[in-house]
């Protein structure tokens, strides 16, 4: 890699956002198996408590949408990011976003920094809830259902006086 393109990379570019391609796993946004309701308050929570200098300046939570606005001191940008939170085809409840500096210029990492806390900390409130489970595998979904096979179970122990 020459060194203008190091420069570039260290300058950013002015936006950042989640794709399920991209080379760095920090942005390839998530797929989490836990109701909507609870990552919603999650990202809310986090955009408006955890991420230094945002604002919330729309919910919808209909449509999954959160917009907000991060200013930076020094040197002072106003930086604008939307957050997405839907049902996928399988019912599991899907984040991206998308930052971008609003006057087009450069912004030396801000807002890929941004978009990787985040999801640092929605990771981290997924995993402490006590209904976080993985994806439930589809050969296996299928125990327990009426006509279905079932694999025994023993009989739970009984305590006597």
């Amino acid at each position: 890699m020459s060194l203008s393109n190091n420069v570039r990379r260290a300058l950013g570019d002015g936006a950042a956002e989640t794709r399920p391609d991209a080379s760095d796993p920090r942005f390839r946004g998530r797929t989490y198996a836990i109701p909507f309701e609870d990552v919603w308050q999650a990202a809310l929570g986090i955009v408006r408590e955890d991420l230094r200098g945002c604002t919330v300046r729309l919910t919808n939570d209909r449509d999954g949408i959160i917009i907000a606005q991060a200013v930076s001191r020094l040197p002072r940008r106003i930086d604008d990011f939307t957050i997405s939170i839907v049902l996928d085809r399988d019912a599991q409840t899907r984040v991206d976003m998308r930052s971008v500096t609003r006057d087009g210029g450069r912004d030396l990492g801000a807002n890929a920094r941004r978009v990787a806390k985040f999801f640092e900390l929605l990771d981290d409130r997924m995993a402490d809830l006590p209904a976080n489970r993985p994806p439930v595998d589809p050969a296996s979904a299928t125990a327990g259902m009426p006509g279905r096979a079932t694999p025994p179970t023993a009989p739970s122990p009984r305590r006597t006086g």
